[in-house]
């Protein structure tokens, strides 16, 4: 039994430094991606806002001006519903909500032909809460709102297909 431990433990170790190999799709290995987008939005705050960040974290960096920008995003519109799902039937209360996210973009690239056309995204979430939290409160809705933001910005710039066009 005392043999068995460290083998089993040497065993694990050789086959979790095997998973290590994993890359990003359209990504050769040592191939270091880095572009950078020019991102307009006038009526979409939100996801405009966290633009910058899902840029940065897949190699990007965001322009002030469109000139020098290998792409050009511009999020058109954003629109946050919330749902009724289901309400408990002993008290009347809501129990579950769901929050959703419509936002359309285009994408140019810095020559001005057009890598995605005029798209409508939609993104939701679906929350659980009892009537004790504060699941809904207007702080956190705006965090989730965010949240959801940020999932949208991270999916247009996964659309880009960087690593193909390079």
């Amino acid at each position: 039994m005392k043999t068995f431990f460290p083998i089993l433990i040497f065993l694990i170790s050789v086959g979790l430094s095997g998973c290590s190999g994993w890359q990003l799709r359209g990504v050769s290995e040592g191939e270091a991606l880095s572009f950078s987008a020019y991102v307009s939005f006038s009526r979409a705050e939100k996801v405009g806002r966290a633009m910058p960040r899902a840029l940065r974290s897949r190699g990007g960096v965001s322009h002030s001006v469109s000139q020098g920008a290998d792409y050009s995003i511009t999020i058109l519109n954003e629109q946050f519903k919330r749902k009724v799902i289901s309400v408990d039937p002993a008290n009347g209360y809501v129990r579950e909500l769901e929050l959703s996210l419509t936002c359309e973009i285009t994408v140019r690239d810095k020559d001005g032909k057009l890598v995605i056309p005029r798209q409508t995204l939609r993104f939701s979430r679906d929350y659980y809460f009892d009537e004790l939290s504060a699941e809904f409160t207007a702080d956190n809705r705006q965090l989730l709102e965010n949240d959801l933001a940020d999932n949208a910005a991270e999916s247009i710039v996964l659309r880009l297909d960087v690593g193909s066009s390079k």
